[in-house]
């Protein structure tokens, strides 16, 4: 979970389930000063931080790999080809430029998901209860 928010998201429902379950457990476990074991507020939001550095680099990765797809199509486009192939070519661009936006979108609506579902991990009750 440490390593994958979407772990931590997945399990996070049975530990405020065994939390209720067994209070007393949990407070053992606490008894070390220790914020909501085995997470606390602060390992969210570690978690959170590298969630985004991760995005940023696989955003910026994605970017580079295809504008090194769409400048080989284009150095192609701009040699002396048939107009079928140029067609052929501009075709392959369209499509390139289609499955880019596509992939940035669905990676994008995960990005956004998983760090909005971390955000309401850190939020204090009180608030929670005001936005819910």
């Amino acid at each position: 979970a440490r390593s994958d928010p979407s772990v931590l998201l997945a399990c996070y429902p049975t530990l405020t389930a065994a939390r209720k379950c067994f209070p007393e457990a949990f407070s053992r476990l606490e008894g070390d000063g220790s914020e909501g074991f085995p997470f606390g507020h602060a390992d969210i939001e570690i978690m959170h931080e590298r969630w985004t550095a991760d995005w940023l680099e696989w955003e910026q990765t994605h970017e580079s790999n295809y504008q090194r797809k769409i400048a080989a199509i284009d150095a192609t486009l701009k040699e002396e080809v048939s107009e079928a192939k140029a067609v052929l070519l501009r075709t392959e661009l369209q499509a390139v430029e289609q499955e880019k936006l596509d992939s940035y979108q669905r990676r994008y609506a995960e990005y956004v998901g998983i760090s909005r579902a971390l955000e309401r991990l850190t939020e204090s009750p009180a608030s929670q209860k005001k936005s819910g």
